[in-house]
């Protein structure tokens, strides 16, 4: 993510105990955790034989040198999906996690944490570590990464990962990932507020502002394996996601299933009475050429399924 001086800001995990840090930085030592194989894999070269921090860095407007680089986590592992019982199915997705940037140069995170102490829990909407390989973690940075404004864990008993996180217009949080809890703390009136079933599920929830009170937050899933991975605010507070599961999708109203020999293009709508869910998807005829506006084309039969899908909002 670039801020509004052009700096460029860099999220990632390391096991390194000398990873470059700056004055003022809100964690400079390394605080590690256990050894991590994170692709399951007998090569040394893919070991963290020190555990996993976060890191967050920003560099100057030309790239020539660091304007800020801190660690951030706890005494557990951070910033990598929770082993042994890891949600992770697909290459990579043991370091998934995302960044995100505020007009003021805030940074907002979305990733997991294997910790009881993450720096900023006792400001944020749950500062009680539920269990499992890892939770969710959501937190906020402030731009001088000098210190986390509010952090807050999202999980149930099992292994949970945050994955992607948004703002609104408003300046509510919003993020998706997976869980393999049944406890997961879903919100009254969620869309779904029972555990779809399968290994592992979805799950998105909204954040107030201020970072306090976990407003919203459902199950998304089918009874196969299921993963919400990216996730986009719209205006009227209407998160656009994309999960991925390797079964059929479920037909709901309103809701037609990819037809594997053709494009299809995805779009949704807020109902005229603005409730809750509407889903509409429709296959392009011969002589379109591209998708209409606010639409997003589907891949034609790979990826196992992937479903985009529109929440307005979460119950």
């Amino acid at each position: 993510m670039v801020n509004n001086r052009n700096e460029l800001v860099v999220l990632g995990s390391t096991s390194s105990t000398n990873y470059p840090t700056t004055a003022g930085a809100l964690q400079s030592s390394f605080r590690g955790g256990s050894p991590l194989n994170p692709y399951r894999s007998g090569e040394a070269v893919y070991q963290l034989t020190n555990g996993s921090d976060l890191v967050i860095t920003r560099l100057n407007a030309t790239g020539s040198a660091l304007a800020a680089s801190t660690y951030l986590g706890g005494s557990g592992n951070d910033g990598v999906v929770g082993q042994p019982n890891s949600i992770a199915a697909n290459y990579g997705d043991a370091f998934r996690s995302d960044v995100l940037l505020d007009g003021d140069g805030n940074v907002f995170i979305a990733a997991a944490s294997g910790s009881t102490d993450f720096p900023g829990v006792t400001q944020g909407f749950n500062s009680a570590y539920r269990g499992g390989a890892a939770d969710g973690v959501v937190c906020k940075v402030a731009a001088n990464l000098g210190a986390v404004l509010w952090a807050g864990y999202i999980g149930g008993s099992g292994a949970d990962a945050a994955y992607a996180v948004q703002r609104d217009s408003q300046g509510r949080v919003y993020v998706c990932g997976g869980t393999a809890s049944a406890n997961f703390p879903v919100t009254s009136g969620a869309y779904r507020t029972t555990q779809p079933g399968g290994s592992t599920d979805g799950f998105a929830a909204r954040i107030s502002p201020d970072g306090r009170t976990l407003e919203r937050a459902t199950f998304i899933g089918t009874a196969a394996y299921d993963q919400a991975y990216f996730l986009q605010a719209r205006r009227l507070g209407q998160p656009v996601f994309v999960w991925a599961n390797p079964g059929p999708v479920p037909h709901h109203p309103g809701f037609v299933r990819p037809d594997r020999r053709h494009p299809v293009y995805s779009e949704t709508k807020p109902r005229p009475d603005r409730q809750p869910l509407q889903h509409h998807l429709w296959q392009p005829q011969r002589r379109e050429r591209r998708p209409q506006p606010g639409a997003h084309r589907l891949p034609r039969g790979r990826m196992r399924t992937g479903v985009h899908q529109r929440l307005g909002w979460l119950h």
